[in-house]
C-alpha cells in the first residue's frame, strides 16, 4: 500500500523534488526502481531477522543481544516500529569480520 500524500515528508510530495533524478517517484513502490536505490540481497523476502532468529543462529540468548544493543556492541541492529530487526546480510559480515580477527590474532 502507499502512502498518502498527507504522511509523505514535504520533499516527496512533488515527484522528483529532492530526489537523485526525475524518472520515477521512490514513493511508487516500483521494484525496479527499488531496486537501483537497494542492494538486491535486501529485496529478498528472509533479508530482515528477528532478534529470537539471529540469537538463535549466533547461539546466544536474546537477552545477550540486547546487551550488545545497549552497549553499541554485537551486530548492527535496526528498528521497524518498535521492532528490533537485524539485516542478514550484515550478520553474516559481522560474523566474518570476527572470525578474521580471530584468525588473524592467532598467527
Amino acid at each position: 500500500m502507499g502512502r498518502s500524500k498527507r504522511n509523505r515528508p514535504p520533499s516527496a510530495r512533488q515527484p522528483g523534488a529532492g530526489y537523485r533524478d526525475d524518472r520515477q517517484d521512490p514513493w511508487s513502490g516500483d521494484p525496479e526502481y527499488l531496486g537501483e536505490l537497494v542492494d538486491p540481497r535486501v529485496l529478498d523476502g528472509e533479508s530482515v531477522l528477528t532478534p529470537e532468529e539471529v540469537a538463535e543462529f549466533l547461539q546466544v540468548r536474546v537477552q545477550l543481544l540486547a546487551k550488545w544493543r545497549s552497549a553499541g556492541k554485537g551486530p548492527n541492529s535496526f528498528k521497524i516500529g518498535r521492532y528490533v530487526r537485524y539485516s542478514r546480510i550484515e550478520l553474516l559480515d559481522w560474523v566474518a569480520a570476527r572470525a578474521s580477527e580471530r584468525a588473524g590474532g592467532r598467527h
